[in-house]
């Protein structure tokens, strides 16, 4: 068990560093009203109150602000906005339990972990299906963030933490009063995405879940809550699906998504933004169909802007970050198709807005293809 203590965590030093860390991140105010740009001369003038209403256990966390974003399939992903100190606390903990329990995370994880991203974990499912494990077992964790369990969650960070302090003020964040339309709800299970403590947690939780996948010698990528088993028959996924997904309603008292939930052969199957092919016996990545179009809606928004230059500038940013995310990827034929089509509506707007045709000239578009072969040749 470790031996941090809840006045090593909260030194002055840690705290500011925190702080730091949420200024830079922005974000909107809560019901505090203070800005992110606000937060270190607060706690760097305030920081003797505030450690001693922490110390002493006096402090509660104020009410978190609901939010709904919409997700564009009808259904809404609900965000938590705490204060600007809460988030400075809440990093605080985070930053000083990370490498706590970062130690005990498996190669096959690869969501809110440092030097980690989504690009590896798609390659690592390409590596699976070049392995032969052809099959997908793609199990939905039903609005995992608002139905994590406090009890289980607590249980397993008392595993390494055994400051009572810091254990109950984990708690009372977890058990934070939500402000919902003014309506006053305390928080019984879940922990918002929003919240600072969220990504460590979630992931706390689901290494048990990681590990009990490899004591059973399945090949698998997890990201956050977004997780898929790879097996060698349609026969082997089906008997994984039933028994993984009674572990995680069980044991994690967590709910599966069976409408969501799937077996899938490989080249049906997309994820995290990506989708695969197989040419001549090898597996690829490609773009997801879904993500196009997404880029495509990006792209229309901006070329709605009449100022030309401008429109291109953003256009030129959106591509770039695409290219970056796709650059390990086969998607050479798709950005040769979206450079027609973004050439196609550029003229369709210049018709529309019954401007010279020199227009196009004299702003020159970005070529999607030219920079994906810019990035892949380097």
């Amino acid at each position: 068990m470790e031996s941090i203590t809840f006045n090593q965590m909260f030194s002055k030093e840690n705290l500011m560093t925190a702080a730091k860390q949420v200024a830079s991140n922005k974000g909107c105010k809560g019901i505090d009203g203070m800005y992110a740009n606000e937060i270190v001369e607060y706690i760097d003038r305030k920081y003797d109150d505030i450690f001693k209403g922490l110390n002493i256990e006096a402090y509660n966390p104020q009410e978190v602000l609901l939010c709904r974003i919409p997700k564009g399939n009808g259904k809404v992903r609900i965000l938590g906005i705490g204060t600007v100190l809460d988030r400075a606390i809440q990093r605080c903990i985070s930053n000083t339990l990370y490498p706590i329990f970062e130690v005990e995370m498996l190669d096959n994880s690869f969501g809110f972990r440092k030097d980690r991203n989504a690009i590896q974990a798609a390659q690592k499912a390409i590596e699976y299906a070049n392995q032969g494990h052809t099959w997908v077992v793609d199990l939905d964790l039903e609005n995992f963030f608002n139905e994590m369990n406090h009890e289980i969650v607590l249980n397993l960070v008392k595993v390494k933490i055994n400051d009572e302090k810091i254990l109950r003020l984990i708690r009372k964040y977890l058990q934070v009063f939500y402000l919902d339309k003014g309506k006053r709800i305390r928080c019984r299970k879940g922990s918002p995405q929003g919240s600072n403590l969220s990504p460590l947690l979630s992931n706390i939780m689901l290494n048990e879940l990681d590990h009990v996948l490899m004591e059973r010698k399945h090949k698998f990528i997890r990201y956050a809550d977004d997780f898929s088993i790879y097996v060698k028959s349609k026969k082997s996924a089906e008997r994984v699906f039933k028994s993984i997904t009674r572990y995680i309603e069980k044991e994690l008292r967590l709910k599966v998504n069976r409408e969501k939930s799937s077996i899938k052969y490989i080249a049906e199957f997309h994820t995290l933004g990506f989708k695969f092919y197989n040419r001549s016996d090898i597996n690829s990545l490609s773009v997801s169909n879904s993500r196009i179009e997404k880029l495509k809606e990006e792209i229309s928004n901006e070329l709605n802007n009449k100022d030309y230059a401008e429109a291109n500038l953003k256009i030129s940013q959106i591509i770039t970050g695409w290219i970056e995310y796709y650059k390990f990827a086969d998607i050479s034929r798709k950005t040769k198709m979206l450079d027609e089509w973004i050439r196609r509506e550029a003229i369709k707007k210049i018709k529309r807005d019954r401007l010279p045709k020199t227009v196009l000239d004299e702003v020159k578009l970005i070529s999607a293809h030219e920079q994906y072969s810019k990035v892949k040749r380097h």
